[in-house]
């Protein structure tokens, strides 16, 4: 990155259009390879919120999302999200989680440019509270599935993990005896 912080012109910010333009978190980086791939649907979101945030629970195996006014998860989603996301992110530097990490990094989702983006989970989080004028979350992790003190995966959210796939399947994922696909 060069040094300028990518900025959203006002216009396009939608209920918070009267606001001056707004910086992207620091240190955020482009996924163009996922530029318009309506990524947020293959991740189980359905709503309409212009940004959202993406990562990844190892203690539910699933992607979890957060969009400033609720939060949920897509079910199936993490497939995509472990084999094909991460990957990518991997290679720039950037954890966004395994089947024992959280992961230090989130995808942000900006739906009205079709951008994707890697974020460091805290300022990623932080722009979303600036957008829609909440309080930035005191959790260090995205998922609402769990105490965040007690995750036992939640360890290697500084650190990050190699693993890509989950060690336990929270379901059936293969339609026959619940083991994770090899």
């Amino acid at each position: 990155m060069s040094g300028n912080i990518p900025m959203l012109d006002h216009e396009l910010i939608g209920a918070a259009g009267a606001m001056a333009a707004l910086p992207l978190p620091p240190g955020i980086i482009e996924l163009a390879e996922l530029h318009s791939v309506s990524i947020d649907r293959q991740l189980g979101y359905f709503r309409d919120e212009r940004f959202v945030l993406f990562g990844y629970c190892p203690g539910g195996g699933e992607v979890v999302w957060k969009d400033g006014h609720s939060a949920g998860f897509g079910t199936g989603g993490w497939r995509t999200f472990l084999e094909e996301i991460a990957p990518l992110a991997n290679r720039l530097g950037c954890s966004l989680g395994s089947a024992t990490s959280a992961g230090t990094h989130v995808l942000l989702v900006d739906r009205a440019r079709g951008t994707v983006y890697v974020a460091e989970r805290e300022p990623a989080e932080e722009f979303l509270a600036r957008i829609y004028g909440i309080p930035p979350p005191t959790r260090r992790c995205l998922c609402a599935l769990m105490d965040c003190a007690t995750c036992l995966a939640r360890r290697g959210i500084d650190a990050g993990a190699e693993g890509l796939r989950p060690a336990i399947p929270p379901r059936d994922r293969t339609g026959t005896d619940g083991a994770a696909d090899s």
